[in-house]
């Protein structure tokens, strides 16, 4: 799952700072280093949502249902995914401890350094030449993932779930996915689709 949000969050940021373009293109490593920051924190605002939700929900409520049959059929069981032990004052997250979210933010850090600096070289001049633009639907995938998951865990925060969970409190987290990782996500798909022939027109001018 973290490779998996990890690229997600990689094609997010380089769509929504060039004009919709996914592909990660020549820049300063001033530039680099301060993209690989955003790329961290989109990456922790999914965690943010997720990692609450299957603490409290395992499967959403809409989908166990959906799954029941199967359920039934092959034995599986749809409980939470995991827990964290230690003392209640220290899960101070929704029943999460904040060195986790900690812990992601400098791995994804340290992941997307290695990636930007790797993928391209070191420039001054962000005109240099750059690979063709990446905005088609295949370019989308990972940003549709990653919107798709933001709407998933907005309504897992707010579906009844396996481990009781006061009702104010999963409203907030709803809102909290709503306002981060839903919010980059579509913020991202828009860049895509109108930032292309804003970025052209730019340009021109």
């Amino acid at each position: 799952m973290f490779l998996v949000s990890r690229s997600c969050a990689l094609t997010i940021t380089n769509a929504a700072t060039n004009h919709g373009d996914t592909r990660v293109v020549a820049s300063s490593a001033l530039r680099k280093l301060f993209l690989s920051l955003v790329d961290a924190s989109v990456c922790v605002m999914y965690d943010m949502g997720v990692d609450p939700v299957f603490v409290h929900n395992g499967c959403v409520a809409l989908v166990r249902r959906c799954v029941s049959a199967l359920v039934v059929t092959t034995g599986l069981v749809c409980r939470r995914y995991w827990t964290w032990l230690g003392k209640p004052e220290t899960l101070t997250y929704f029943g999460v401890p904040l060195q986790n979210f900690l812990g992601w933010f400098v791995t994804a850090v340290l992941i997307s350094l290695v990636l930007r600096f790797t993928l391209t070289p070191s420039v001054t001049d962000e005109s240099d030449a750059a690979p063709p633009p990446a905005t088609g639907f295949f370019a989308a995938i990972p940003i549709l993932y990653y919107t798709f998951e933001a709407v998933y865990t907005a309504v897992g925060a707010v579906s009844p779930g396996d481990e009781p969970m006061p009702h104010a409190q999963r409203q907030a987290l709803s809102l909290i996915v709503v306002f981060t990782a839903l919010h980059w996500g579509v913020f991202a798909l828009g860049q895509m689709a109108t930032g292309g022939a804003a970025g052209a027109k730019l340009k021109i001018q």
